[in-house]
């Protein structure tokens, strides 16, 4: 018994570690070369920046519209521990103690707050997603329920940043 369920959490962890370490390659690509394939030296003229200031604009309501969380919410989908791993490649090539420094000078308090509340709230990993479509045996019901995931943390995740500013004017 308790052999099977250390062989049951095993698998979980090399699946878990796959998906983090494919986005964390991908992430890398991605910020490494832009749309013409040619390696630059500046990721934010990179395909993954071009793709993140696109998105940017929207939640700069929610006290994070900049690029690159913009880029880890997206690399968030396929899975949540891929945020960190994707803040880490973003802002300091991979250096723990230099993510802890940068972070501070991106976020604000209040920014932070709403992204945290953005993430805990927004869609589940592309696993969770893909159980939801098999649970629901309809795809049009599972863009529904993405959609509408989507929309509750985009709301209060604003709704978190607005308050927490406009009490702080107090």
């Amino acid at each position: 018994m308790f052999g099977s369920v250390c062989g049951i959490k095993q698998k979980i962890l090399e699946r878990a570690g796959t998906v983090i370490l494919v986005a964390t390659v991908a992430v890398w690509f991605l910020q490494s070369f832009d749309f013409g394939f040619k390696f630059v030296s500046d990721n934010s003229q990179s395909m993954l920046a071009t793709l993140g200031n696109i998105v940017a604009p929207i939640f700069s309501i929610c006290g994070f519209g900049n690029w690159r969380a913009c880029v880890a919410l997206l690399t968030g989908l396929m899975a949540k521990e891929s945020i960190v791993s994707t803040f880490s490649v973003l802002y300091s090539g991979g250096n723990s103690a230099g993510l802890s420094a940068a972070l501070p000078q991106v976020f604000s308090s209040y920014g932070a707050v709403s992204f945290l509340v953005f993430v805990l709230l927004y869609n589940p990993c592309i696993a969770a997603l893909s159980a939801m479509h098999k649970e629901f045996e309809d795809w049009k019901l599972t863009v529904v329920s993405v959609f509408y995931q989507l929309f509750i943390a985009y709301i209060l995740s604003a709704l978190t940043f607005q308050v927490l500013n406009l009490f702080s004017n107090f």
